[in-house]
């Protein structure tokens, strides 16, 4: 149980750190770009979303070792890369088909993997408004 929560733990400040970089970076980048208000804002869209993928495959990789050294446990046996990918995705966007599930100790780290990604997913969705007031605000053609 403690490995599941100390690499929960990590996976939680790690994906949140990546998040604030990625936001912050983008916002800073996209004062000094000289195109147009629609492309700032579609820039802003694709680069959360990289940031999106990047914190899943984040997930994915604790999944992995976890799995690997025994500690977490999916109703797959021995899933492939590609399930934890899945499984990965599906717990952070708060999905949840319910073919794959956490057994045991590891119901601890996908629900703080779901709690993650709707607290992430919320806040990629108040910095595209924010974008989009910053950018579009003067806009008249929108």
């Amino acid at each position: 149980m403690l490995t599941v929560l100390s690499v929960t733990v990590a996976l939680v400040f790690l994906t949140v750190g990546v998040h604030y970089e990625a936001l912050s970076r983008t916002s800073n980048g996209l004062r000094r770009l000289g195109v147009t208000h629609r492309v700032r804002v579609l820039i802003a869209v694709l680069a959360a979303l990289t940031a999106h993928f990047v914190e899943i495959i984040l997930f994915a990789v604790g999944w992995k070792i976890l799995i690997a050294e025994g500690v977490a446990e999916l109703s797959v046996e021995a899933p492939t890369v590609i399930e934890i990918l899945y499984f990965s995705a599906s717990t952070y966007t708060s999905l949840g088909y319910g073919d794959i599930v956490p057994l045991g100790d590891s119901g601890l780290l996908a629900g703080s993997q779901a709690l993650t990604g709707l607290v992430l997913i919320a806040w990629t969705a108040s910095f595209t408004y924010f974008e989009m007031l910053r950018f579009w605000g003067s806009d008249s053609s929108r």
